[in-house]
C-alpha cells in the first residue's frame, strides 16, 4: 500500500484523512480482476476502534466522551474505499496532485481589502459553490496548519513497497542470478552480499543524542508537547486546533 496524508478539505479547514493506493492482481492485459480484498463495513468499525483508542491515549480525561462515539456511530466511522483505478499512470497522477498542490488554489481567492480575504470552494454536501469571508489572520492561520513539520513524511509505503523491504526484495532477485545449486551456495551468497540497512536519525533523535535534551518535552511538566494554539498579543488567537 502507498498512503498519502491530506490535512485539508475544500474549505481549507482542518480535515485530516489518508489517501491509500492498494494494488490488485492483473489478469489479461490491462483488465483488473475483482479481488474483493476488504469487508468495507468491517473496515469502518476497525477505523473507528483504532481512532477512538488513539484519542483516549492522548486525552484520557475525555475517555467517556470518546467512548460515547461507539454508540453514536454504531456502523463505524466513514471511509471511502470502494473506488478503483484501472490505470497506474492515472493513479500516480491522482496521488501526485495532493502532494504538489497547496491548501487552496490562487484562483479561488476572490479579493483582499487589507483586512479580510474572500474565497470560494465547492461544497461536497451540496455540490454547489460556497463563498466565505474571513480576516487575513484567520486565513493565514488556516494555511499554516497544513504546513507539515520539517522531515515529516507525507508519503508512506507498506508491504513490498516499503523502502527497506523493497531493497531486500531487489537484492533477493539479484542474488538468485548467482546461485548455482544447493543450500550451501544459497547460504554463502546471502552471507557475503547482505548488508544491514541503517536509518538516519530525525531532528529529535539527533538533539537527544548530541545534547541529551528532548526538544519535544515540556520544561515544566516533562510531557511531550504538540501544537494546539498560536496566540498573538495584538491579534489574539490566529490558530486554534479546537476551532479549525
Amino acid at each position: 500500500m502507498i498512503a498519502v496524508v491530506h490535512t485539508f478539505g475544500s474549505n481549507i479547514r482542518f480535515n485530516p484523512h489518508v489517501h491509500a493506493l492498494i494494488p490488485e492482481i492483473k489478469t489479461r492485459g490491462k483488465e483488473v480482476r475483482e479481488m474483493g480484498y476488504f469487508d468495507y463495513e468491517y473496515l469502518k468499525k476497525i477505523w473507528q476502534y483504532k481512532l477512538i483508542n488513539y484519542m483516549i491515549s492522548k486525552k484520557p480525561e475525555k475517555k467517556s466522551e470518546y467512548l460515547k462515539m461507539f454508540k453514536d456511530y454504531p456502523n463505524g466511522f466513514y471511509i471511502n474505499a470502494k473506488s478503483r483505478m484501472k490505470s497506474a499512470r492515472g493513479a500516480a497522477r491522482y496521488i501526485g496532485r495532493y502532494l504538489a498542490r497547496p491548501a487552496i488554489a490562487e484562483y479561488k481567492i476572490l479579493s483582499y481589502d487589507g483586512e479580510n480575504v474572500t474565497f470560494w470552494y465547492k461544497s461536497h454536501e451540496t455540490n454547489e459553490r460556497v463563498q466565505e469571508t474571513v480576516t487575513a489572520h484567520v486565513f493565514i492561520g488556516r494555511l499554516l496548519m497544513h504546513i507539515a513539520p520539517k522531515y515529516f513524511k507525507m508519503v508512506r509505503s507498506y508491504g513490498v513497497y516499503a523502502g527497506g523491504i523493497s531493497v531486500k526484495v531487489k537484492k533477493c532477485f539479484r542474488l538468485l542470478k548467482y546461485i548455482k545449486s544447493g543450500l550451501e551456495a544459497i547460504q554463502y551468497t546471502l552471507k557475503i552480499n547482505w548488508k544491514k540497512e541503517t536509518r538516519k536519525m530525525n531532528y529529535r533523535e539527533l538533539m537527544i543524542s548530541n545534547f541529551s535534551k528532548d526538544p519535544m518535552k515540556c520544561l515544566k511538566c516533562g510531557e511531550l508537547m504538540e501544537l494546539w494554539q498560536i496566540w498573538h498579543r495584538k491579534y489574539g488567537y490566529i490558530y486554534d486546533m479546537g476551532t479549525y
